[in-house]
């Protein structure tokens, strides 16, 4: 039987809260007073009594309980590697679920980087347009005041570099509608991706915590009705804060598992949709190129003749 306590009794009746405040002020006096915090007496000095001793278990089974309820507190709030425990628990009923998880998120670093280089090519195209057009000015200018052959050279690579910094122009804004633009949308839906499965992993990690709690309020329970006198309305209100966390399980399973289910059906039909809007973006990239090119092609070509007629003196 264990002897009358008032630390027992507090225990017993008191709200988490309490309990807490409770501990804080025995430690705070403990420091006061110069001895250690929530250090037990030492058995060589001290003989245990039979009631000492279930004291001291019961003393350290509460702190288990309590370290419990904080830890799966905590889990749920993604502070003690809530997201490596939930994908250890998830990876070992789904073992495709690790695999999806390193794809979403790596895909979604490599998308962004792949847009933000996009975004730099458009700069860039449309910087190489300005560069051109001050060119052709330069080359104008120096047409107008050569008085040799060489000024009909002159005049036609102002020429040419105008109508290339046209087309630079054009192939900038056909980049960024065509390349840029899609590429952002693109690392948007990767990004929402990633954060699905993470969804997943937050209602796997609400569910451990509702059951953990389930564990610290059933065993709560136990130990009030296994305590005499115990008052009766510590046990009714234990008793109704278990069926309130196990209707919370039951919450946090109906939401863990309808996650899942729109994780596994989402994530398939966004692997084909990305795979199809992708590779229409590389094709029209690689057209939008093509064309730039040629139209270079087809402008130096049309200026050559030109070049080698000033060369030749004519």
């Amino acid at each position: 039987m264990l002897a009358p306590s008032p630390h027992l009794a507090a225990f017993l009746t008191a709200s988490e809260d309490d309990w807490s405040l409770h501990m804080a002020d025995a430690n705070a006096r403990a420091a006061a007073a110069g001895a250690p915090l929530a250090a037990p007496p030492s058995p060589a000095r001290v003989p245990a009594s039979p009631a000492a001793a279930a004291k001291k278990t019961l003393g350290a089974a509460l702190e288990r309980l309590k370290g419990l309820g904080a830890t799966a507190a905590a889990f749920a709030a993604g502070r003690v590697g809530g997201d490596d425990a939930a994908a250890a628990t998830l990876a070992a009923g789904d073992p495709e679920f690790l695999a999806a998880r390193e794809y979403v998120t790596t895909l979604e670093a490599h998308l962004t980087d792949l847009h933000k280089a996009a975004a730099r090519l458009v700069r860039k195209q449309a910087d190489a347009g300005v560069a051109l057009a001050d060119f052709g000015a330069a080359a104008t200018a120096l047409s107008r005041s050569d008085g040799s052959p060489l000024a009909a050279a002159f005049a036609g690579l102002a020429e040419s570099a105008d109508m290339l910094a046209r087309v630079s122009a054009l192939q900038a804004e056909r980049l960024a509608a065509c390349f840029d633009a899609p590429l952002k949308e693109a690392a948007r839906a990767a990004r929402a991706a990633r954060d699905a499965v993470a969804d997943r992993l937050t209602a796997a990690a609400t569910l451990t915590a509702a059951r953990a709690a389930v564990d610290a309020k059933r065993a709560k329970l136990s130990r009030l009705r296994a305590t005499p006198g115990a008052p009766e309305a510590a046990v009714r209100d234990a008793e109704a804060a278990l069926v309130a966390a196990q209707r919370a399980v039951d919450t946090a399973r109906a939401d863990a598992d309808a996650t899942a289910s729109r994780c596994a059906a989402d994530l398939p039909r966004y692997q084909a949709e990305r795979a199809a809007a992708v590779s229409a973006v590389l094709a029209d990239f690689a057209a939008a190129q093509g064309a730039a090119a040629a139209d270079g092609a087809r402008v130096w070509r049309s200026y050559a003749p030109k070049a080698a007629a000033a060369a030749d003196g004519e």
